[in-house]
Protein backbone atom coordinates (compact mmCIF):
# COMPACT_ATOMS: atom_id res chain seq x y z
CA UNK A 1 0.00 0.00 0.00
CA UNK A 2 3.07 2.50 0.60
CA UNK A 3 3.48 2.15 -3.10
CA UNK A 4 0.25 3.92 -3.48
CA UNK A 5 1.71 6.43 -1.44
CA UNK A 6 -1.71 7.65 -0.35
CA UNK A 7 -1.60 11.82 0.84
CA UNK A 8 -4.77 10.53 3.28
CA UNK A 9 -5.35 7.82 5.19
CA UNK A 10 -8.80 7.32 6.19
CA UNK A 11 -10.03 4.14 8.57
CA UNK A 12 -13.80 3.33 8.65
CA UNK A 13 -14.50 1.17 11.91
CA UNK A 14 -16.29 1.31 14.71
CA UNK A 15 -15.04 0.11 18.03
CA UNK A 16 -12.63 -2.40 18.66
CA UNK A 17 -12.15 -2.77 14.36
CA UNK A 18 -10.61 0.99 15.20
CA UNK A 19 -9.28 1.40 18.41
CA UNK A 20 -6.79 -0.91 18.13
CA UNK A 21 -5.35 1.07 15.26
CA UNK A 22 -5.69 4.63 16.52
CA UNK A 23 -4.00 3.71 19.71
CA UNK A 24 -0.64 2.24 17.82
CA UNK A 25 -0.86 5.23 15.86
CA UNK A 26 -1.29 7.56 19.01
CA UNK A 27 1.15 6.12 20.59
CA UNK A 28 3.92 6.20 17.54
CA UNK A 29 2.74 9.24 16.58
CA UNK A 30 1.35 11.11 18.90
CA UNK A 31 -2.12 12.54 19.18
CA UNK A 32 -1.59 15.58 17.36
CA UNK A 33 0.07 13.79 14.53
CA UNK A 34 -2.33 15.50 11.54
CA UNK A 35 -1.32 18.95 13.08
CA UNK A 36 2.39 18.41 12.55
CA UNK A 37 2.60 16.00 9.37
CA UNK A 38 0.84 17.69 6.29
CA UNK A 39 2.57 15.04 3.98
CA UNK A 40 0.24 12.30 5.29
CA UNK A 41 -2.75 12.47 7.23
CA UNK A 42 -4.52 9.70 9.07
CA UNK A 43 -7.97 10.24 10.66
CA UNK A 44 -11.03 7.66 11.56
CA UNK A 45 -14.61 7.70 10.47
CA UNK A 46 -15.84 5.89 13.53
CA UNK A 47 -19.11 7.54 14.89
CA UNK A 48 -22.42 8.36 12.39
CA UNK A 49 -21.88 11.81 14.68
CA UNK A 50 -23.73 14.09 11.60
CA UNK A 51 -21.11 17.02 12.13
CA UNK A 52 -17.88 14.86 12.23
CA UNK A 53 -18.55 13.09 9.54
CA UNK A 54 -19.62 16.21 7.55
CA UNK A 55 -16.52 17.63 8.48
CA UNK A 56 -14.49 14.12 7.40
CA UNK A 57 -16.43 14.21 3.85
CA UNK A 58 -14.89 17.61 3.53
CA UNK A 59 -11.27 16.97 4.12
CA UNK A 60 -11.62 13.47 2.07
CA UNK A 61 -13.16 16.14 -0.66
CA UNK A 62 -10.38 18.31 -0.51
CA UNK A 63 -7.80 16.00 -0.86
CA UNK A 64 -9.47 14.04 -4.03
CA UNK A 65 -10.41 17.53 -5.46
CA UNK A 66 -6.52 18.44 -5.28
CA UNK A 67 -5.85 15.15 -7.10
CA UNK A 68 -4.13 13.94 -3.74
CA UNK A 69 -3.90 10.10 -3.42
CA UNK A 70 -6.69 8.97 -0.80
CA UNK A 71 -6.90 5.80 0.69
CA UNK A 72 -10.24 4.30 2.62
CA UNK A 73 -9.81 1.39 4.89
CA UNK A 74 -13.14 -0.29 6.21
CA UNK A 75 -12.84 -2.49 8.84
CA UNK A 76 -15.49 -4.87 10.53
CA UNK A 77 -15.08 -7.73 12.30
CA UNK A 78 -18.75 -8.83 11.69
CA UNK A 79 -18.98 -7.81 8.31
CA UNK A 80 -22.06 -6.51 8.92
CA UNK A 81 -21.98 -3.35 11.31
CA UNK A 82 -24.11 -0.93 10.29
CA UNK A 83 -22.24 1.96 11.23
CA UNK A 84 -19.35 0.78 9.05
CA UNK A 85 -21.15 -0.21 6.19
CA UNK A 86 -23.11 3.52 6.19
CA UNK A 87 -19.91 5.21 6.57
CA UNK A 88 -18.39 3.32 4.23
CA UNK A 89 -20.96 4.03 1.51
CA UNK A 90 -20.57 7.58 2.04
CA UNK A 91 -16.50 7.57 1.21
CA UNK A 92 -16.68 4.92 -1.13
CA UNK A 93 -19.25 7.17 -2.97
CA UNK A 94 -17.42 10.16 -2.47
CA UNK A 95 -14.38 7.86 -4.17
CA UNK A 96 -16.82 7.25 -7.42
CA UNK A 97 -17.32 10.59 -7.98
CA UNK A 98 -13.81 11.87 -8.09
CA UNK A 99 -12.09 8.80 -9.64
CA UNK A 100 -14.71 7.02 -11.14
CA UNK A 101 -12.97 4.90 -13.62
CA UNK A 102 -9.48 5.30 -11.13
CA UNK A 103 -11.06 3.80 -7.58
CA UNK A 104 -10.28 0.69 -6.73
CA UNK A 105 -12.09 -1.76 -4.30
CA UNK A 106 -10.08 -4.55 -2.23
CA UNK A 107 -11.77 -6.90 0.03
CA UNK A 108 -9.73 -9.23 2.42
Amino acid sequence: KKALNPKLILLIGIGGSNLGCLAIHEALFGKFYNEKNHANVFYCADTLDGDRLVDLIFIVESYLMRNDSVMCVIVTKSGTTQETMINGAFFIDLLKKYRPLHYQLLCI
